[in-house]
């Protein structure tokens, strides 16, 4: 793992809708921003959503970030969308950090999601890299993030620092 302090890192945000991405944002970013400074690095989330979008322009987008995230809502699991976008990621042979939000919604199903995600990851032979990404669930409304459902957290620092040590 390569741990970047001290600099910039640009990450690809990838997810279906606006709304999402803006929830997301809203949730783990500084007020009215796409950035976040955590341990003296500027993680700036440069997002993409829109389902029209050519496959030429999401690899593009892959490749002209630093990282990559998959954000996946536990309500949807993986759409069309997020299915394309997968396979693109694995063309691309990026480790996407995969993000599963609105856990804290009362029909969602973060489970699910992680099944549906690991489902395209193997249909579509990922590399055992892509198997092994990083997973991070979100809680939009307390505003936490977590490597497990059964631990306890009070701040977003296990997205923050998987995103520097990715």
């Amino acid at each position: 793992r390569k741990i970047v302090m001290g600099n910039k890192i640009n990450v690809a945000l990838i997810t279906r809708y606006e709304e999402v991405a803006d929830n997301f944002l809203s949730t783990v970013c500084e007020a009215g921003s796409n950035n976040i400074n955590y341990n003296d690095t500027e993680i700036v989330f440069n997002d993409i959503w829109n389902e029209s979008l050519e496959k030429e322009k999401v690899s593009e987008f892959i490749q002209n970030n630093d990282r990559v995230v998959l954000l996946v809502d536990s309500l949807e699991g993986v759409t069309p969308t997020v299915s394309n976008a997968i396979i693109e990621i694995i063309k691309t042979n990026r480790v996407p950090i995969l993000v599963i939000n609105n856990i804290n919604e009362e029909d969602a199903d973060p489970y699910m999601a992680l099944q549906e995600i690991e489902h395209v990851l193997v249909m579509r032979d990922a590399s055992d890299r892509q198997l092994e990404a990083p997973l991070v669930y979100v809680d939009d409304a307390k505003k936490v993030a977590l490597f497990d459902l059964e631990e306890e957290s009070d701040n977003l620092n296990s997205l923050y620092e998987t995103i520097i040590t990715m």
